[in-house]
């Protein structure tokens, strides 16, 4: 959904997933339109539904029911950037005692800010994002087809009937999100993998030449979308082939996204985001320890 809430937060304490935590544990998660949607607890209260985000850097909870749980101890508004036209600003809220499911960390990083538009567009009482520094030095396995999402103490197997590939992940100092070598019509293309994204695919629009795409952005319809800084202009429109090593998407419903559209709006980190909307036959396996990423279906 975003590329980062809160850029000027404290982002020097991670969560750190617990020796003793179970071989695997299985959260289930509900997906209105297309997001990933868990039940958490903050210090003994929810649970509370939350996204798991790996385009988001750091967490965020929504502010008031941050302020209803504990107040503050610097009410000082940071501003930052996302995806939308206006700037976001929110405070430093760490959350405490953090479960999701068998899946416990003391602290994670996170900040404070409004989040009434994305709860608004997502028809629920979204209590905040789980991001990197949650996510960060953890295997986490998204199955989309079963709606569960599995937390690792040790790498899974691979499949051995399924297509696969896998990748190195491409960390950057300032953006935590998982990118990767594909294949955009049939052109490389780095792509992000956002699993805070709603859609199927988006296309930075300094990318649209590159990627041979200017005959699909001029047949795309003007459309509009919703982000953490409020509205931005879109095209709608369709992407011939979308291809993450031997996995193959024909006909892939397109997003070309406007100049605030967040980390699209920086070739030099993404020509190309998917989404939820793309991989719900897939699943996902991101270890953040060897910063490797499977999709397999």
């Amino acid at each position: 959904m975003t590329r980062r809430i809160l850029v000027a937060l404290n982002l020097a304490v991670l969560a750190v997933a617990p020796s003793r935590e179970p071989a695997v544990v299985e959260v289930p998660f509900t997906s209105p339109r297309h997001q990933v949607v868990v039940q958490v607890t903050l210090d003994g209260h929810g649970p509370y539904p939350m996204l798991l985000d790996t385009g988001t850097d750091p967490s965020a909870v929504d502010a008031t029911l941050a302020r209803s749980l504990r107040a503050p101890g610097d009410t000082t508004l940071h501003e930052g950037s996302g995806t939308g036209a206006g700037p976001i600003r929110g405070f430093d809220w760490p959350m405490r005692n953090v479960r999701v499911g068998g899946v416990h960390a003391d602290r994670v990083a996170s900040g404070a800010t409004d989040l009434s538009r994305p709860a608004a567009r997502l028809g629920i009482a979204l209590a905040g994002v789980l991001g990197y520094s949650f996510l960060a030095g953890r295997i986490v396995q998204i199955d989309y087809p079963r709606h569960v999402v599995r937390f690792y103490r040790d790498q899974p197997p691979p499949p051995t009937h399924t297509l696969m590939a896998e990748f190195p992940l491409r960390p950057d100092t300032l953006d935590a999100i998982p990118r990767i070598r594909g294949r955009v019509n049939g052109r490389p293309a780095w792509i992000a993998y956002d699993s805070g994204a709603s859609g199927a695919l988006g296309i930075s629009p300094m990318a649209i030449e590159r990627l041979g795409l200017a005959d699909a952005f001029a047949a795309a319809r003007p459309d509009s979308a919703t982000g953490y800084g409020g509205r931005i202009d879109t095209r709608r429109g369709r992407v011939p082939l979308v291809e993450l090593g031997p996995l193959k998407f024909a006909d892939v419903e397109c997003t070309f996204v406007g100049a605030h559209g967040g980390m699209l709006a920086d070739t030099s980190l993404a020509h190309a985001r998917i989404g939820n909307a793309l991989l719900d036959s897939v699943v996902v396996t991101l270890d953040y320890r060897a910063m490797r990423v499977r999709f397999e279906r």
